[in-house]
């Protein structure tokens, strides 16, 4: 079975720590952890890792390396429409999150902690 199925992430609202979170975990103990998440940065993990073997999650900003050598810059959504992940570009275009292509992705942050990495004029990040 997959270890990343049915994990979620999210920020304590103590320590403003990130948490991660598995759901039977959290279902045996009825829905006691012990702390508070802020439930605006709750974010589910789409089920892989990216190249880097970091799981990926909804509000991950990734930056796409296609085979092709075309390179794309999105964040990491829910679409309830077609009830699957996708890769959403500031244009509003979406992509599906695919794990074939697992290692094209890379994680470079988040939209709570990194929101201007989404914007047009992104500072340089050291890692």
């Amino acid at each position: 079975m997959n270890k990343l199925h049915g994990l979620w992430r999210g920020k304590r609202t103590d320590t403003l720590e990130w948490a991660q979170l598995d759901l039977a975990e959290v279902a045996a103990k009825k829905g006691d952890i012990g702390f508070a998440v802020s439930l605006e940065t709750m974010g589910q993990c789409v089920g892989f890792t990216d190249r880097n073997r970091k799981p990926i999650f909804e509000g991950d900003i990734v930056i796409y390396r296609g085979m092709s050598g075309k390179t794309c810059k999105g964040k990491i959504v829910y679409s309830g429409n077609k009830s699957r992940f996708a890769m959403e570009l500031d244009s509003g275009q979406t992509f599906a999150v695919e794990r074939k292509y697992a290692n094209c992705y890379e994680v470079i942050g988040n939209i709570h902690d990194d929101p201007e990495l989404m914007s047009g004029t992104e500072k340089s990040r050291a890692d």
